[in-house]
């Protein structure tokens, strides 16, 4: 599981910062993710998450 951070993650969580995004990663997966790209885009309603690369199979 990945996370959005506002606050801290959950106890054992690996808190990492991907293109300024503060995120917290399940121990389980962190090397799945270590091959994501996370960005936010701008659209006419509002923001958006954008993530790319890595694996869809979490």
């Amino acid at each position: 599981m990945i996370s959005i951070l506002k606050t801290e993650g959950l106890k054992n969580d690996v808190v990492q910062e991907i293109n300024k995004i503060r995120v917290a990663v399940d121990p389980e997966i962190v090397t799945t993710v270590e091959s994501i790209t996370l960005d936010v885009e701008r659209y006419d309603d509002g923001l958006g998450l954008v993530v790319s690369g890595g694996s869809s199979c979490f």
